[in-house]
């Protein structure tokens, strides 16, 4: 979904930062092209009273906006100059699919992606922004092509549009996150590999199955809210305690954080469990996943990427999405937080396809 919504700039021109607009926080990053290096202009988090952000929708965009401004104008890592940005919307509110239609032309296509869409999608079309993107002939019908389709509430997307207005940014492109997330951690010698990106944020957690394009999405409602809430409810501790218990790496405290969120564990790795099986069964049963890469602020939950690749069989780790950005003279960021930032890095990289 792609917007020409100018307005007044604030900030200079021609710079685009990506801004993650999550649950209960912002992060931002803006990055710029120096030769072949990727470097760091700026970067930052800041945290958002819970009741600003309401099922994806802004719900108090003029707060919201006055909060941001501040933010740039205070960071403590490079500045944030950029007039443009690039946002996305959680998986969780996306409905995406991958549709397999009758080979036609771009006119026909269209038509028949807006038909699929009444019939899968559970809400009215004139409460829908909707996109599609040409993938290629069916890898087990030449004559049918697969189509990404996604569609997104009206409601998440103008209140983005509204927020953006008030912070004198036009918008360049609004994408679900988990394409963001898989163009920061699946780096372009890795572009062949088929890879599975699990994004575990702060009320739900988004997966994808990712072979040159998401072929097969999925969420769940296991968060990193919720693990703490399950620990400080099992182990009766307060939930800023809980929280400081979830992020220990000492081995007495793993083991009793494993036992209390077993139940969440296991939920999730089902999830994920169902999408691979559905991803050879129906997208490619000749390709293999190689890894699992975990990204988001609960990424760093110790022994986590241990625990996916005993039950899995897949090897998991902790993606960095850092690894290819020239961050001196910029303070780098610390490696527990380094996930974090993975979503507002694919839309900071994304700026640089746009140009």
């Amino acid at each position: 979904m792609d917007f020409n919504f100018k307005t007044d700039p604030i900030w200079k021109p021609h710079d685009i930062v990506g801004i993650d607009i999550g649950t209960r926080s912002v992060k931002a990053v803006q990055l710029k092209k120096k030769g072949k290096l990727t470097k760091l202009v700026g970067y930052g988090r800041l945290e958002v009273p819970e009741n600003y952000i309401i099922e994806g929708i802004i719900s108090e965009p003029e707060k919201l906006a006055g909060l941001i401004k501040d933010f740039f104008k205070k960071i403590t890592w490079g500045k944030i100059t950029a007039t443009r940005v690039n946002l996305s919307i959680s998986e969780s509110k996306v409905f995406t699919r991958i549709l397999t239609l009758p080979h036609t032309d771009d006119k026909s296509r269209s038509d028949a992606v807006i038909w699929e869409a009444t019939q899968i999608v559970p809400m009215a079309m004139d409460d829908l922004y909707i996109d599609w993107q040409y993938i290629g002939p069916n890898n087990e019908d030449p004559k049918s092509d697969d189509i990404i389709f996604a569609a997104a509430p009206k409601s998440i997307v103008n209140s983005y549009i509204q927020l953006a207005g008030l912070l004198g940014l036009e918008i360049i492109s609004i994408e679900t996150n988990l394409g963001a997330v898989a163009r920061a951690m699946v780096p372009n010698k890795a572009i062949g590999e088929t890879v599975l990106v699990v994004d575990l944020g702060a009320k739900s957690t988004s997966m994808a199955i990712f072979d040159q394009y998401i072929r097969v999405t999925g969420s769940t409602l296991v968060g990193g809210e919720n693990l703490t809430k399950k620990i400080a409810e099992v182990l009766k501790l307060e939930i800023n305690e809980a929280e400081r218990l979830k992020l220990k790496k000492d081995d007495k405290d793993l083991v009793k954080v494993r036992e209390a969120i077993d139940v969440e564990l296991t939920d999730m790795t089902r999830e994920i469990d169902r999408m691979i099986h559905y991803y050879y069964e129906k997208i490619n049963k000749e390709n293999i996943i190689s890894k699992i890469l975990l990204c988001g602020g609960t990424a760093s939950l110790p022994g986590l990427s241990e625990y996916f690749t005993e039950k899995l069989d897949i090897t998991t780790v902790v993606g960095n999405p850092w690894s290819n950005i020239s961050v001196y003279p910029i303070k780098p960021v610390p490696r527990e937080e380094a996930p974090i930032y993975t979503n507002a890095i694919g839309l900071a990289l994304l700026g640089f396809e746009n140009e």
